[in-house]
Protein backbone atom coordinates (compact mmCIF):
# COMPACT_ATOMS: atom_id res chain seq x y z
CA UNK A 1 0.00 0.00 0.00
CA UNK A 2 2.89 2.56 0.81
CA UNK A 3 4.66 1.47 -2.10
CA UNK A 4 1.65 2.57 -4.02
CA UNK A 5 1.00 6.04 -2.59
CA UNK A 6 4.56 6.29 -3.19
CA UNK A 7 4.60 5.69 -7.06
CA UNK A 8 0.82 7.48 -6.88
CA UNK A 9 3.00 10.81 -5.48
CA UNK A 10 5.95 10.29 -7.85
CA UNK A 11 3.51 10.53 -10.72
CA UNK A 12 1.56 13.42 -9.87
CA UNK A 13 4.58 15.05 -8.90
CA UNK A 14 6.73 14.95 -11.92
CA UNK A 15 5.12 17.16 -14.46
CA UNK A 16 5.85 19.54 -11.39
CA UNK A 17 9.38 18.93 -11.28
CA UNK A 18 10.16 18.83 -15.03
CA UNK A 19 8.43 22.53 -15.33
CA UNK A 20 10.74 23.94 -12.81
CA UNK A 21 13.74 22.44 -14.21
CA UNK A 22 12.72 23.95 -17.88
CA UNK A 23 11.59 27.25 -15.74
CA UNK A 24 15.00 27.52 -14.26
CA UNK A 25 16.66 26.72 -17.44
CA UNK A 26 15.26 29.17 -18.98
CA UNK A 27 15.46 31.77 -15.91
CA UNK A 28 18.79 30.57 -16.20
CA UNK A 29 19.58 31.22 -20.12
CA UNK A 30 17.52 34.42 -19.75
CA UNK A 31 20.50 36.00 -17.05
CA UNK A 32 23.24 34.66 -18.98
CA UNK A 33 21.94 36.94 -22.28
CA UNK A 34 21.42 39.74 -19.99
CA UNK A 35 25.29 39.64 -18.73
CA UNK A 36 26.21 38.74 -22.63
CA UNK A 37 24.09 42.20 -23.08
CA UNK A 38 26.08 43.72 -20.85
CA UNK A 39 29.17 42.62 -22.11
CA UNK A 40 28.42 44.06 -25.62
CA UNK A 41 27.33 47.14 -23.90
CA UNK A 42 31.26 47.62 -22.49
CA UNK A 43 32.92 46.37 -25.68
CA UNK A 44 30.93 48.65 -27.58
CA UNK A 45 31.81 51.57 -24.73
CA UNK A 46 35.45 51.02 -24.96
CA UNK A 47 36.13 49.91 -28.96
CA UNK A 48 33.15 52.63 -30.37
CA UNK A 49 31.82 49.88 -32.89
CA UNK A 50 29.75 46.71 -32.64
CA UNK A 51 32.04 43.20 -32.23
CA UNK A 52 30.93 41.76 -35.73
CA UNK A 53 30.07 38.34 -36.69
CA UNK A 54 33.30 36.50 -37.90
CA UNK A 55 36.33 36.66 -39.41
CA UNK A 56 38.90 34.85 -42.07
CA UNK A 57 41.73 37.53 -41.68
CA UNK A 58 44.29 34.99 -41.05
CA UNK A 59 42.66 32.25 -41.51
CA UNK A 60 41.55 29.48 -44.65
CA UNK A 61 37.92 29.19 -42.41
CA UNK A 62 35.71 31.53 -41.02
CA UNK A 63 36.03 31.76 -36.87
CA UNK A 64 33.72 33.65 -35.11
CA UNK A 65 34.37 36.48 -33.23
CA UNK A 66 31.67 38.21 -31.18
CA UNK A 67 32.21 35.04 -28.60
CA UNK A 68 35.76 36.50 -27.29
CA UNK A 69 35.39 39.54 -28.20
CA UNK A 70 32.25 39.92 -25.73
CA UNK A 71 33.84 37.26 -23.43
CA UNK A 72 36.55 39.47 -22.02
CA UNK A 73 33.90 41.71 -20.59
CA UNK A 74 31.24 39.41 -19.37
CA UNK A 75 30.87 38.18 -16.05
CA UNK A 76 32.31 34.21 -15.67
CA UNK A 77 33.87 34.83 -18.55
CA UNK A 78 32.93 32.11 -21.15
CA UNK A 79 30.60 30.13 -19.13
CA UNK A 80 27.77 32.51 -19.54
CA UNK A 81 27.71 31.47 -23.57
CA UNK A 82 26.37 27.84 -22.72
CA UNK A 83 22.47 27.68 -22.02
CA UNK A 84 21.94 24.81 -19.77
CA UNK A 85 18.79 23.22 -21.76
CA UNK A 86 22.04 22.18 -24.41
CA UNK A 87 23.83 19.30 -24.18
CA UNK A 88 27.24 19.53 -23.08
CA UNK A 89 29.00 19.56 -26.43
CA UNK A 90 27.91 23.30 -27.10
CA UNK A 91 29.53 24.34 -24.14
CA UNK A 92 32.85 26.95 -25.34
CA UNK A 93 35.69 24.16 -26.26
CA UNK A 94 38.37 25.13 -24.19
CA UNK A 95 40.94 23.62 -26.03
CA UNK A 96 44.50 25.09 -25.98
CA UNK A 97 47.38 24.02 -28.44
CA UNK A 98 46.89 20.65 -29.99
CA UNK A 99 47.61 18.25 -32.68
CA UNK A 100 44.46 18.05 -33.77
CA UNK A 101 42.57 20.04 -36.57
CA UNK A 102 41.56 23.28 -36.53
CA UNK A 103 43.44 26.76 -35.94
CA UNK A 104 44.69 28.16 -32.68
CA UNK A 105 44.84 31.72 -32.03
CA UNK A 106 48.46 33.43 -32.88
CA UNK A 107 49.33 36.82 -31.03
CA UNK A 108 47.20 38.93 -33.87
CA UNK A 109 44.44 36.93 -33.02
CA UNK A 110 44.72 37.40 -29.23
CA UNK A 111 45.18 41.38 -30.04
CA UNK A 112 42.04 41.71 -32.47
CA UNK A 113 39.58 38.85 -31.47
CA UNK A 114 40.61 38.50 -27.99
CA UNK A 115 41.00 34.76 -27.94
CA UNK A 116 43.99 33.52 -25.85
CA UNK A 117 47.23 32.74 -27.61
CA UNK A 118 46.62 28.86 -28.16
CA UNK A 119 43.53 28.89 -27.79
CA UNK A 120 41.75 26.80 -30.40
CA UNK A 121 39.41 29.17 -32.17
CA UNK A 122 35.77 29.13 -33.10
CA UNK A 123 35.21 27.61 -36.39
CA UNK A 124 31.20 28.54 -37.89
CA UNK A 125 31.47 25.95 -40.11
CA UNK A 126 31.36 23.17 -37.73
CA UNK A 127 30.96 24.09 -33.51
CA UNK A 128 28.42 23.70 -31.72
CA UNK A 129 27.39 26.60 -29.68
CA UNK A 130 24.62 27.89 -27.70
CA UNK A 131 23.83 31.69 -28.80
CA UNK A 132 23.99 33.44 -31.79
CA UNK A 133 24.73 37.11 -33.27
CA UNK A 134 22.44 39.31 -35.17
CA UNK A 135 24.92 40.12 -38.59
CA UNK A 136 23.07 40.75 -41.35
CA UNK A 137 19.48 41.51 -40.26
CA UNK A 138 16.28 41.37 -42.27
CA UNK A 139 18.04 41.18 -45.21
CA UNK A 140 19.53 38.71 -47.91
CA UNK A 141 23.19 38.98 -47.46
CA UNK A 142 23.72 38.03 -51.36
CA UNK A 143 21.90 41.09 -52.76
CA UNK A 144 24.46 43.98 -53.57
CA UNK A 145 25.06 46.19 -52.47
CA UNK A 146 24.69 44.07 -49.36
CA UNK A 147 24.33 46.99 -46.60
CA UNK A 148 24.97 45.46 -42.73
CA UNK A 149 21.69 45.81 -41.41
CA UNK A 150 22.40 43.99 -38.47
CA UNK A 151 25.20 43.74 -35.82
CA UNK A 152 27.51 43.30 -38.57
CA UNK A 153 28.60 40.37 -40.35
CA UNK A 154 32.03 39.08 -41.75
CA UNK A 155 34.52 41.34 -40.95
CA UNK A 156 37.38 42.71 -43.08
CA UNK A 157 37.71 39.14 -44.65
CA UNK A 158 35.02 37.21 -46.75
CA UNK A 159 32.64 40.19 -47.59
CA UNK A 160 35.43 42.92 -46.41
CA UNK A 161 33.31 45.13 -44.43
CA UNK A 162 34.89 47.04 -41.26
CA UNK A 163 32.61 46.89 -37.27
CA UNK A 164 29.78 48.50 -37.32
CA UNK A 165 29.95 51.39 -35.90
CA UNK A 166 27.84 52.44 -32.51
CA UNK A 167 26.03 54.96 -33.72
CA UNK A 168 24.86 52.55 -36.33
CA UNK A 169 22.11 51.34 -34.50
CA UNK A 170 19.14 53.98 -34.49
CA UNK A 171 17.16 52.56 -31.16
CA UNK A 172 19.06 50.00 -29.09
CA UNK A 173 16.35 49.35 -26.82
CA UNK A 174 14.17 48.01 -30.25
CA UNK A 175 17.54 46.65 -31.89
CA UNK A 176 18.30 42.36 -31.86
CA UNK A 177 21.69 41.54 -30.57
CA UNK A 178 22.06 37.96 -29.74
CA UNK A 179 19.38 34.67 -28.63
CA UNK A 180 19.24 30.90 -28.90
CA UNK A 181 20.76 29.45 -31.90
CA UNK A 182 19.81 26.28 -33.68
CA UNK A 183 20.96 22.62 -32.29
CA UNK A 184 22.68 22.28 -36.22
CA UNK A 185 26.42 22.48 -35.10
CA UNK A 186 26.97 24.48 -37.96
CA UNK A 187 26.89 28.61 -38.27
CA UNK A 188 25.32 28.11 -34.82
CA UNK A 189 26.91 31.53 -34.34
CA UNK A 190 24.76 33.66 -36.12
CA UNK A 191 21.23 34.50 -36.23
CA UNK A 192 18.45 35.18 -39.55
CA UNK A 193 15.45 35.75 -39.12
CA UNK A 194 14.38 34.54 -43.02
CA UNK A 195 17.09 31.65 -43.19
CA UNK A 196 15.18 27.99 -41.42
CA UNK A 197 18.72 27.12 -40.87
CA UNK A 198 19.43 30.25 -38.74
CA UNK A 199 16.11 31.17 -37.32
CA UNK A 200 16.30 32.19 -33.76
CA UNK A 201 15.84 28.46 -31.80
CA UNK A 202 12.70 26.81 -30.04
CA UNK A 203 14.39 25.64 -27.20
CA UNK A 204 12.42 27.39 -24.48
CA UNK A 205 8.85 26.21 -24.57
CA UNK A 206 9.24 26.42 -28.46
CA UNK A 207 10.74 29.69 -28.32
CA UNK A 208 13.97 31.88 -27.71
CA UNK A 209 15.44 33.84 -25.48
CA UNK A 210 16.64 37.45 -27.41
CA UNK A 211 19.28 40.27 -25.68
CA UNK A 212 18.34 43.88 -26.93
CA UNK A 213 21.33 46.23 -27.79
CA UNK A 214 20.30 47.98 -24.52
CA UNK A 215 20.79 44.53 -22.72
CA UNK A 216 17.35 43.74 -21.76
CA UNK A 217 16.07 40.11 -22.49
CA UNK A 218 12.50 38.80 -24.09
CA UNK A 219 11.85 35.70 -24.53
CA UNK A 220 9.07 34.58 -27.41
CA UNK A 221 7.73 32.03 -29.65
CA UNK A 222 10.06 30.91 -32.80
CA UNK A 223 6.82 32.18 -34.84
CA UNK A 224 7.36 35.31 -33.45
CA UNK A 225 10.82 36.23 -33.62
CA UNK A 226 11.01 35.55 -37.29
CA UNK A 227 10.44 36.83 -40.60
CA UNK A 228 9.97 33.68 -43.64
CA UNK A 229 12.35 34.72 -46.90
CA UNK A 230 13.08 38.53 -45.35
CA UNK A 231 9.12 38.66 -46.84
CA UNK A 232 7.82 42.07 -45.22
CA UNK A 233 4.26 42.46 -46.77
CA UNK A 234 2.08 42.12 -43.70
CA UNK A 235 2.53 44.78 -40.98
CA UNK A 236 3.16 42.09 -38.49
CA UNK A 237 6.28 41.10 -40.69
CA UNK A 238 7.60 44.92 -41.25
CA UNK A 239 7.06 45.43 -37.39
CA UNK A 240 9.33 42.60 -36.75
CA UNK A 241 11.72 43.27 -39.58
CA UNK A 242 12.51 46.62 -37.64
CA UNK A 243 13.54 44.69 -34.59
CA UNK A 244 16.05 42.99 -36.67
CA UNK A 245 17.49 46.29 -38.52
CA UNK A 246 19.79 48.66 -37.00
CA UNK A 247 18.23 51.50 -39.23
CA UNK A 248 15.18 50.42 -37.06
CA UNK A 249 13.07 50.44 -40.61
CA UNK A 250 11.80 47.56 -42.63
CA UNK A 251 13.04 48.39 -44.80
CA UNK A 252 16.65 47.42 -46.74
CA UNK A 253 16.93 51.30 -48.06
Amino acid sequence: MVVAIIALLLAILAPTSTMIIRFTYRTTCQSNLHHIGLGMQQYVADYKHYPGHCSALRHNYPYAIWPPRIRRYASERGAVMYCPERPDAFKWPKILTSTTGGAYATEQDAAEWFYEVGEKMLNVHNTPFSYAYNDWGNHHAETPPRPQRGLGGDIRSICNFPELPAAGVVNPSDMIAIGDSQQTGSWDFNLDPGNPWEYPAKVHDDGANIVFCDGHVEWGLQSYWIVPNHDTTTAEAKKMAKRWNNHNKWTND
